[in-house]
């Protein structure tokens, strides 16, 4: 079923999706906001959102580039681990400011 589907632009539209559902959960909290600190926590969360999003298009390009050259290259499979994990450690770095934001109404 995965066999033809490419990983990198999964994580692509995966880190995407997550960046729209920070933006709109942030954009909605952002006036409500008790402190500074917790608005430039929300910021920087959208900031690494943006930046993983980012990442992922330079992987999918990078992927698309080295599948030009070789079928099963170890350019390929270096893009596809490099997606993969910019994906998770930008979503965990998003989620960890995102909580820091919101902690700031129980300070």
């Amino acid at each position: 079923m995965f066999k033809d589907t490419n990983i990198t632009f999964l994580t692509l539209l995966g880190s995407f999706g997550s960046a729209l559902a920070f933006l709109a959960a942030i954009t909605t909290l952002w006036a409500q906001t008790p402190t500074e600190d917790g608005l430039k926590n929300f910021a920087f969360a959208l900031a690494v959102a943006f930046a993983t999003v980012l990442g992922n298009l330079v992987m999918v390009g990078a992927y698309s580039l080295s599948s030009k050259r070789a079928a099963n290259g170890v350019a390929q499979l270096v893009s596809k681990w490099m997606a993969v994990t910019l994906f998770i450690v930008g979503l965990f770095a998003t989620s960890i400011l995102f909580s820091e934001g919101l902690n700031t109404w129980f300070s």
